[in-house]
């Protein structure tokens, strides 16, 4: 699933086509992926297109793993990739497959097309408000937030026996880490992805976000990470997986020690960690 690092790149492909840009037509194509009002009835997608055709795009945004189309008239829609969405755009006319359920015609020739071949995202309308008005109950501060301090981050994810990896994972906590990033940010700190919240010392907090943000910051640059389906507004595949130290690495050596990767399950999730230098709590 796209996380911080992948939605934060195709936000940044976006911003600069479609800020300012009127969105002549709306076209979409399913309805099961969107998240109305009642008002709406049984079709959505009838109501969705004049809700977005006509409008400007004015800012394209992102809050943990969600894209915000902030539009005018105080209205937008906040936007989930899902397991393997994505969001691209194309010259005016190219031709979009059944997976495309999607399309925004601009008003300079460019389509941007919302692509998903498993349909687990979702476009959810904010018919009153900013975009990220209809996500906040959902999505806790940005991990990258320069707001979010070494004490608000313990405080949201410390004094609970839930593993830390569950924590970081929980996106109305703090937003923005997924399955893949958690490993990473656990192996860089040095901790245990089944160490129970509550005994990290103030030490390892401050050593957590640091590591968390610096393993954000290095997959940016390097596009994401792409697996399969995960790509950029431009169509390219992301750079990362090359970088990636524990992730899928399992039964491999370990780049810090002289021990190797284990895959364990945490919170039902698979997880990799090193079986030496991330000691398991006792």
């Amino acid at each position: 699933m796209p996380e911080l690092p992948e939605v934060e790149t195709v936000r940044r492909g976006l911003a600069p086509r479609c800020t300012g840009r009127r969105i002549g037509r709306a076209e979409f194509r399913r309805g099961d992926i969107l998240i109305v009002p009642e008002e709406a009835g049984d079709d959505p997608a009838r109501w969705a297109a004049p809700f977005t055709g006509g409008r400007t795009i004015i800012r394209v945004g992102r809050q943990g793993k969600y894209l915000l189309l902030d539009m005018d008239g105080d209205a937008g829609w906040a936007v989930h990739l899902g397991m393997s969405g994505s969001m691209v755009v194309h010259a005016e006319d190219t031709p979009a497959d059944q997976h495309t359920h999607v399309i925004l015609h601009l008003d300079d020739g460019v389509e941007v097309h919302y692509r998903a071949p498993r349909r687990f995202g979702r476009w959810i309308a904010a018919p009153c408000g900013p975009a990220l008005s209809a996500v906040q109950d959902r999505v806790g501060i940005d991990i990258l937030d320069p707001t979010l301090d070494v004490d608000e981050f313990a405080n949201r994810l410390g004094g609970s026996r839930a593993t830390i990896k569950s924590r970081l994972m929980d996106q109305r906590l703090v937003a923005g880490l997924g399955n893949i990033y958690a490993d990473e940010a656990l192996f860089a700190a040095a901790v245990h992805p089944m160490c129970p919240a509550s005994d990290l010392d103030v030490g390892q907090w401050a050593t957590l976000l640091r590591c968390t943000r610096a393993v954000l910051h290095r997959a940016l640059g390097n596009g994401g990470t792409t697996f399969s389906s995960y790509r950029d507004a431009a169509g390219r595949r992301g750079g990362h997986s090359d970088h990636l130290r524990v992730y899928g690495r399992e039964s491999e050596d370990c780049l810090r020690c002289s021990g190797y990767v284990e895959r364990i399950k945490v919170a039902g999730r698979s997880t990799h960690c090193c079986a030496t230098c991330q000691r398991a709590p006792v």
